[in-house]
């Protein structure tokens, strides 16, 4: 009994430190992730002091100093809870220093996604198009989806089969396009199945994601070098 004293005062202090932070974790009303945290840190409590303390002659150390790495471990089980109860500002933060080095990446916060132009002035985005990554010029100036051949190749189109039948206007000047429909487009947290497009006959260089997309959206707006979608 004598030997179990500071696996139960380990679990104790554990217990009480987590009910502190989180009321409602030990009667299941708090964050499902709380509660599990809760139970990785008396997990850890019992293997420490299991393995920690016990008489002299085991080989073991004696409880005064059981005591001390117990309270190491307790402090290193505080700092991770209490980072984990803060995973929505470091994710605010992350998002917003990927949003300065990668502007093509999208920057998702519920159904809000944030865009930052990139250094040529342009809003580009990695869309998935079919499941595949490809990098598309956001413009709401292009009526419809517009992909380059070798990026509907990317996404799994077969582009010699396709009937180019579509007269558009280009920077370079008159040319065709064919009519495809893409399994899903997703932007951040922002998807839509069964989008109508057209794939380029020649390349431009660039895809162009317009407004058969962007128009479904409640709201389309640029404020400076920032371009907000809301689904």
């Amino acid at each position: 009994m004598r030997a179990a004293l500071p696996i139960i005062a380990i679990i104790a202090l554990l217990v009480m430190a987590m009910s502190f932070m989180f009321p409602g974790a030990l009667r299941g009303a708090g964050d499902s992730g709380a509660l599990a945290a809760l139970i990785q840190c008396l997990m850890i409590g019992i293997l420490v002091g299991t393995g920690l303390f016990g008489r002299e002659s085991e080989g073991r150390i004696g409880f005064a100093t059981g005591i001390k790495y117990a309270a190491i471990w307790l402090g290193i089980a505080l700092f991770l809870v209490g980072a984990y109860s803060q995973r929505d500002n470091f994710a605010r933060l992350w998002a917003g220093i990927t949003g300065e080095a990668l502007p093509s990446v999208a920057q998702s916060e519920g159904q809000t996604v944030v865009l930052r132009k990139s250094g040529d002035g342009y809003f580009r985005a990695q869309v998935l198009i079919n499941g595949k990554p490809i990098d598309m010029l956001v413009d709401t100036g292009a009526t419809g989806i517009a992909l380059d051949p070798e990026d509907a190749r990317r996404v799994g189109i077969d582009v010699d089969t396709l009937v180019f039948n579509i007269p558009v206007s280009t920077a370079n000047g008159q040319s065709t396009a064919a009519g495809v429909v893409l399994e899903g487009v997703v932007l951040g947290s922002i998807s839509r199945p069964n989008m109508p497009a057209t794939v380029m006959r020649a390349s431009g260089g660039v895809s162009l994601l317009g407004m058969s997309f962007l128009g479904e959206l409640s709201s389309v707006k640029v404020e400076g070098d920032t371009l907000t979608l809301v689904n």
